[in-house]
């Protein structure tokens, strides 16, 4: 006997109210990729050390990590909206203080203040989500949520590249890209004065652009790598061999 069989569950819809909600906070995540690219890659043309960035980025994490539970604690006794909606605004101008300065100081305090307002996206984003959503169409809207997100951070890696450029591929090619080389002889001191030029207008350039913004160091070997300085000396009578000095009549 055969039983008769209803139709397939459908697949539980996102409500159109969480959609709507998770695209209006997308922008908010390619600011967060922008400034990772600006850190870690144009503050080291502007001339900070990369001890600077990595101390910039460390202070940006802490205060993400320590900041995170405080603002939650505030926003269940708050409202996550008045907690959330005035750390998007003030998200903006703090992103454009990397561009206006090359202050460490006031780099620090912008740093820190960047992962204190990230705090508060991360700590009312999914309460939010989830206080919107039932049980059947909560991983959905997780999903759609998650993909959104990192979407959103990986066009803010390529933003810097493309507004360097305006008008992207049809104005410059990307076989242009990396530029040509300097003499082997003078590989780093060629960079340095002649810079890396200007960043590439995609993502396939990107990693060229970067690798000529900072010259390599030639290779050692793993004797000099140690400190010791015998056998750098016995390297460098080697390959570079003293010259008599000629006088000049």
């Amino acid at each position: 006997m055969e039983t008769g069989s209803g139709p397939p569950p459908t697949k539980p819809r996102v409500p159109s109210r969480v959609k709507w909600f998770i695209y209006l906070l997308a922008p908010s995540a390619v600011s967060y990729g922008f400034l990772l690219v600006w850190i870690t890659a144009y503050l080291v043309e502007l001339g900070l050390g990369s001890d600077v960035v990595g101390l910039l980025l460390g202070v940006n994490g802490a205060a993400l990590v320590i900041g995170s539970l405080p603002i939650a604690v505030l926003a269940d006794r708050i409202g996550k909206k008045r907690v959330l909606l005035p750390g998007l605004f003030a998200f903006v101008p703090t992103v454009a203080v990397f561009a206006l300065t090359t202050d460490v100081t006031i780099l620090l305090i912008a740093s820190a203040l960047a992962g204190l307002l990230e705090g508060t996206f991360l700590s009312t984003w999914n309460a939010m989500i989830a206080d919107q959503t039932t049980v059947e169409n909560r991983d959905s809207a997780f999903a759609l949520s998650f993909i959104v997100g990192t979407l959103a951070i990986g066009a803010g890696y390529a933003v810097p590249f493309f507004f360097s450029a305006p008008g992207g591929l049809p104005r410059r090619r990307l076989t242009d890209y990396p530029h040509r080389r300097p003499p082997r002889s003078r590989r780093g001191l060629g960079r340095l004065a002649r810079g890396p030029g200007p960043a590439p207008p995609g993502l396939l350039g990107a990693r060229a652009w970067v690798q000529a913004a900072v010259p390599r160091p030639e290779p050692r070997s793993a004797l000099e790598v140690l400190g010791l300085q015998r056998a750098h000396r016995s390297r460098c009578r080697l390959h570079h061999p003293p010259r008599a000095d000629l006088a000049l009549s």
